[in-house]
């Protein structure tokens, strides 16, 4: 503060706080006495010059202005005034604390943590957006898809290991294993890296790891089962049908995980899926097939094949017959009754007569 601003009565505190003391005081003495008159006496001048301020600018704004905006200033000049006041008595009280009190002084508002400390806090974020422990069940001969969708990896890449011998299949797009039957590409989307197996075998089927070059790395699993499909024509091995009806054969794919692209019917070595002079016509399902010849014929009897694209094929022998079945095929129909009967009657009847003789 300006020296013609001091009352009279500053002077004489601060003359009596160190001006007119004996020589041999310390420094320390003289601070711990003058100190608290001094922050009162400053203290107070401070308070009557900013009171008379403050009603002067409020004299000032009503004469002006009026109204109830600036009667609001007022009250808010008022409370940055002991805003400030208080700030002058924390600063005054801490230049009277020790070294060791303003080593402890705890910093207003937040504290921020370290960039490192901070990473260490955070969770990590499940990379996968495919479920984990998942199964595939496909058939041999197919091509199955095993899934591997992944979200924002940054500069990561994604791998396909086959774990029981852990060797290494694929690293992004590339192929790394010598079997060009495994690769890798992108079937739902961008993201997804499903991992392709063409033309599988058996010796395929187990379990497969999906991993992400995050820090640690990070995996998913899924399991391959492989079945073998075949197909199955009804009523085989052997068919009898008359001559002049129906014949109807049906072909049924049993364990098939996909639908064929083709089933091909022969009959002997011959396709009769397209022979209309033949009079074949076949109507295919999504897991079976029918061949049907409207009136069947002495030259239609052989051998009937059903050849999917992607199962075991089946075969039946037809028999077209003329009349009745053989007396063989009757197994004790009543057309062998009287035949049997016949003998024993005439073996009987020569007994007795040479018995009578």
């Amino acid at each position: 503060m300006p020296g013609n601003r001091v009352s009279p009565e500053f002077r004489r505190i601060w003359a009596d706080g160190g001006l007119n003391r004996p020589a041999e005081d310390t420094k320390r003495t003289r601070d711990h006495r003058r100190a608290p008159k001094i922050d009162a006496l400053i203290e107070d001048n401070i308070q009557r010059r900013l009171q008379t301020i403050l009603q002067r600018t409020s004299l000032h704004d009503e004469a002006n202005h009026g109204g109830e905006h600036h009667h609001h200033s007022h009250h808010s000049s008022w409370a940055y005034t002991l805003g400030a006041l208080k700030f002058h008595q924390a600063t005054s009280s801490s230049s009277s604390t020790s070294a060791v009190a303003r080593s402890n002084h705890v910093p207003i508002g937040p504290v921020k943590e370290p960039a490192q400390q901070h990473q260490q806090h955070q969770q990590p974020k499940d990379v996968f957006l495919s479920e984990n422990s998942t199964v595939v069940l496909a058939q041999t001969g197919s091509t199955p898809i095993m899934h591997c969708e992944v979200g924002d990896i940054g500069e990561g890449m994604v791998s396909w290991i086959r774990r029981k011998d852990y060797h290494l299949l694929t690293v992004g797009l590339a192929t790394y294993s010598s079997d060009d039957r495994f690769f890798t590409a992108h079937v739902r989307h961008a993201q997804d890296w499903a991992l392709h197996v063409k033309y599988a075998q058996e010796q395929d089927a187990g379990l497969y790891e999906c991993q992400v070059s995050t820090h640690p790395p990070t995996s998913l699993f899924v399991e391959l089962e492989l079945v073998e499909a075949k197909a199955e024509i009804l009523g085989a091995p052997d068919k009898f049908v008359k001559s002049g009806s129906a014949l109807r054969l049906t072909c049924v794919l049993r364990k098939s995980t996909e639908p064929p692209v083709y089933v091909f019917w022969y009959h002997n070595d011959r396709m009769v899926n397209y022979d209309a002079a033949m009079g074949v016509v076949v109507r295919h399902g999504r897991y079976s097939s029918e061949l049907e010849i409207t009136t069947a014929k002495p030259e239609h009897s052989g051998n009937f094949s059903c050849v999917p694209s992607n199962t075991r094929p089946a075969s039946i022998h037809v028999h077209i017959l003329n009349g009745e079945k053989p007396a063989a095929m009757q197994h004790g129909s009543k057309s062998s009754a009287p035949s049997w009967r016949s003998q024993v009657i005439s073996l009987v009847l020569l007994t007795f007569y040479y018995l009578m003789r």
